[in-house]
């Protein structure tokens, strides 16, 4: 498996689970046009990259959808405080 089939499993993965914290939302799973767009220019820019920019790459990926975990997970707390 490449590296780019490897980021596109993860983003698989993190659409999977936003999906099922919230089954009332049969769009959250899915990917606006855009989105696809944005993934897809992604996907020729990653593999334009070496193994090792590609790992960078991911790892600031990640990073950023914990922070984001964290700001979603603040404001939800302070709607019900």
């Amino acid at each position: 498996m490449g590296i780019v089939d490897a980021i596109a499993t993860t983003i698989s993965a993190i659409n999977l689970r936003s999906k099922f914290m919230n089954n009332n939302n049969q769009n959250l799973g899915k990917l606006t046009l855009e989105q696809q767009f944005q993934l897809e220019v992604l996907r020729k820019d990653i593999e334009n990259m070496s193994l090792e920019q590609a790992k960078e790459y991911l790892l600031e990926a990640f990073r950023q959808l914990m922070v984001k975990d964290n700001v979603c997970r603040d404001l939800f707390k302070q709607c019900y405080l």
